[in-house]
């Protein structure tokens, strides 16, 4: 049962996660011309959009995992 719904949510975090340190990688590829053309800001914002949108759907699939950690570790009679 936990794992029908931990792991679609599993495989959004895992897409997010590629999709920031794509972000990150850009980053540091070109921050010889980010610095070069004064294009900081807008890189900053860029990544903190993803992280934005990267955090919720992890909070939420860690608390997911973490009650399901507990239901088995403590089962109820």
């Amino acid at each position: 049962m936990l794992m029908i719904l931990v792991l679609p949510k599993f495989k959004i975090v895992q897409n997010l996660i590629d999709k920031l340190n794509g972000v990150a990688r850009e980053n540091l590829t070109g921050i010889r011309i980010i610095r070069a053309f004064n294009g900081e800001k807008y890189q900053e914002d860029k990544f903190e959009e993803k992280i934005k949108e990267y955090r919720p759907k992890y909070e939420y699939h860690e608390y997911l995992l973490f009650m399901g950690e507990y239901y088995l570790k403590y089962p109820k009679n």
